[in-house]
């Protein structure tokens, strides 16, 4: 496989293998491919604990898992939520109501799209697209000559199965605790404002999966926090755990976990931080990662 990969000698027997979604098991055109899952229930069939580990809702893990005609255990809303492969609930970490609403009250005041996810729905304003896409041809006018295809490609990921309001405060009125907060901006400058205003909450903990978003949870909510209930919860040492990711909101299973594995097309300071690279997504990274490895430790 190409990459370039060393190892930890003190992973002497992988039990547990958490996987991201987007910009890692799932392609450009948002598949798993049968490579991937072909590798993942050799894993399983191994013994191997599996989990995918996403910033997305639950409902969007197991909608993926099912198309590839796989099961899983799931860490999703960036860890907010865990549960097992069955389907039982075993972690819920939420954002209150009175936090939530300061959140959301400063979003609005300065006109970003944003999405809430709850129990059950992601909701969003209805004039949230057009406030983004006026952000998005403004940044295109002020920028004509810079490659704006990234920038697109990520847009395009939103809107997935939200529920649409008339007005902001409806979204406090439909629950009392919410996972998480998802914001897109076109302008980098804008998303940094984003980290500039909650970053030193105590209450709050900020994230990146895409260059253009920031993603605002419970600080008590990570992926590797996830990795960490997953691991107790099957009675398997964290240390025994590999984490396979590409993006900041994976650092943090990264540090958890025995191993770590960052993609091809990773950012080169989180390639650096992990004891292996594989392949891109597109070139069938996890599969590639997930065979070498069952290889090394199983034969």
């Amino acid at each position: 496989m190409s990459g370039r990969m060393y190892y930890l000698c003190e992973v002497v027997s992988l039990k547990l293998i958490a996987i991201d979604l987007d910009g890692t098991l799932l392609g450009r055109q948002d598949q798993i491919s049968r490579k991937n899952a072909t590798a993942i229930k050799r894993a399983q069939a191994l013994g191997v604990e599996v989990a995918i580990a996403t910033g997305r809702t639950y409902r969007e893990a197991v909608d993926f898992c099912r198309q590839a005609g796989i099961t899983a255990h799931v860490i999703s809303s960036n860890g907010a939520l865990v549960h097992s492969q069955a389907g039982r609930k075993l972690l819920a970490v939420t954002i209150d109501k009175q936090t939530t609403a300061h959140i959301v009250s400063w979003l609005e005041e300065n006109r970003y799209y944003y999405e809430v996810s709850a129990e059950g729905a992601i909701w969003s304003p209805e004039y949230g697209r057009q406030w983004l896409e006026q952000e998005i041809q403004q940044f295109e006018q002020s920028n004509p000559l810079q490659d704006l295809s990234q920038l697109r490609s990520e847009a395009g990921k939103i809107y997935r199965s939200i529920k649409l309001v008339d007005r902001y405060q409806q979204i406090l009125e439909k629950n009392d605790s919410y996972y998480k907060v998802y914001v897109f901006a076109a302008n980098a400058m804008r998303v940094k404002a984003g980290y500039a205003k909650f970053g030193d909450s105590e209450d709050l903990t900020v994230v990146s999966s895409m260059d253009h978003n920031f993603e605002l949870m419970n600080r008590a909510a990570s992926k590797g926090n996830g990795l960490k209930t997953l691991a107790e919860t099957l009675g398997i040492s964290v240390d025994r755990a590999v984490a396979i990711g590409d993006s900041y909101n994976d650092v943090s299973m990264f540090e958890a976990a025995g191993f770590s594995v960052a993609m091809g097309n990773a950012r080169a300071d989180i390639k650096k931080n992990c004891n292996m690279v594989t392949d891109t997504n597109e070139n069938h990274g996890v599969a590639n990662a997930v065979e070498h490895l069952m290889q090394l430790y199983y034969g």
